[in-house]
């Protein structure tokens, strides 16, 4: 990865049912960067997301706040924020991976943590 790419993920993880809705929202505006993402099936027959933004550091002038907007099961968006820091000495520019996980339990609200 280049030194001013950072990957930016999103984990959510033993939830159920399959239907997730996992939206990245930059600076408050939902984001229209290319992001990846990755749907796995535990043994137990919850489930596991994984979605990714890879961010060019170098093209922000100021920080920029990613949030992380997860809706499950008719419930409550649950939310996670990570705030990328502009820095005007290349050296200072954060490298490799920063990842916002989230933990779900069976039917129960997605809980985002960093």
């Amino acid at each position: 990865m280049a030194g001013n790419q950072v990957n930016v993920t999103c984990q959510v993880k033993h939830f159920y049912p399959q239907s997730l809705q996992l939206t990245w929202v930059e600076n408050g505006n939902v984001s229209r960067t290319e992001t990846g993402s990755t749907r796995s099936e535990n043994k137990d027959g919850t489930f596991n997301l994984m979605s990714w933004l890879l961010v060019n550091s170098s093209v922000h002038r100021e920080d920029v706040t990613f949030t992380c907007q997860v809706e499950h099961d008719g419930q409550p968006a649950t939310t996670r924020n990570y705030t990328l820091k502009v820095s005007a000495d290349p050296r200072e520019q954060p490298l490799g991976t920063q990842s916002l996980g989230t933990q779900q339990r069976l039917s129960q609200l997605p809980t985002p943590t960093l």
